[in-house]
């Protein structure tokens, strides 16, 4: 400005350092350098006093210890300027992270991986000074330990249950099951022990790694699922039998895998316990 004068380090004939004097008031100011106390330059390089910024919430306020949560941080003075210099910031601790500007008031960045436990998370506008607002973010540990039913057959449309812990309501963009190298799909949360998707279509049968992603973030517990062929039944013997129940029905027919939950439903509603001798028979 015209006035405020403050000491300045020279470091090289092509380099110099100094501290900000404090100023009231937002706006450009020109910086101009006296070697004698006299006599200052006049190139009008122009220096910008900012409001300071605030943060004052996170959206979510949670995410896996793995990172990769996209978080929605909102509050005030999140300047463009800066943001286009790139000197906007985030903060979880220690860990410095690049943020996507949105407004003034909103700014999304992507959280990094941490141990489990609280972390401030703050905002730099010029890559030194960052805000103290004191507004945390969670890290926990999410775990996976079963999916019901465990099995399917390869054509998908199977509705399974994913169960374990911490799991986090989900946010913006959104909650998907991810059948590791196949299709990911929409899940619905049941709250923090249980997730619900249904399967996608498989090329074969096998075994595959179930994940869920969360706001962008991929939990990186997963749990096993295994795609059976497709079942065919081609023939009963016998093919009759009393009201009363009780004959001892032997099928005939492809893709029978032993299982401890194998059912036979007769007509709409009648289910009963199967028994699997081979991929080719049961009985029931």
């Amino acid at each position: 400005g015209a006035h405020r004068v403050v000491p300045a380090l020279i470091l090289s004939g092509t380099m110099l350092e100094f501290m900000t004097p404090s100023h009231v008031s937002t706006g450009l100011l020109a910086v101009e350098l006296t070697l004698n106390a006299q006599d200052f330059s006049s190139d009008e390089v122009l220096f910008e006093y900012q409001p300071d910024a605030l943060v004052a919430e996170l959206a979510p306020s949670k995410g896996p210890s793995a990172g990769g949560a996209f978080v929605n941080v909102t509050g005030a003075g999140f300047s463009h300027r800066s943001a286009l210099l790139g000197y906007l910031r985030a903060r979880f601790n220690l860990t410095q992270v690049p943020v996507v500007w949105v407004s003034s008031r909103e700014v999304h960045c992507v959280a990094p991986e941490h141990p489990t436990g609280l972390v401030s998370v703050e905002l730099t506008l010029n890559e030194q000074q960052f805000t103290s607002d004191g507004v945390h973010f969670e890290y926990q540990d999410v775990s996976m330990h079963s999916i019901e039913p465990p099995t399917g057959p390869v054509h998908g449309g199977t509705l399974v249950t994913v169960r374990g812990s911490n799991f986090h309501p989900p946010g913006t963009r959104g909650l998907f099951c991810q059948f590791v190298g196949l299709d990911v799909v929409p899940a619905s949360y049941e709250g923090e022990e249980a997730v619900r998707c249904v399967s996608p279509a498989a090329s074969g049968s096998g075994s595959v790694s179930v994940s869920l992603i969360n706001n962008d973030a991929v939990y990186v517990a997963s749990v096993a699922f295994v795609y059976q062929p497709v079942v065919r039944m081609s023939a009963l013997e016998p093919v009759t039998g009393l009201l009363a129940g009780g004959t001892l029905v032997r099928v005939r027919g492809s893709g029978f895998v032993p299982s401890p939950t194998a059912m036979i439903r007769v007509g709409a509603h009648r289910v009963v316990p199967a028994l699997i001798l081979s991929g080719t028979m049961l009985e029931f």
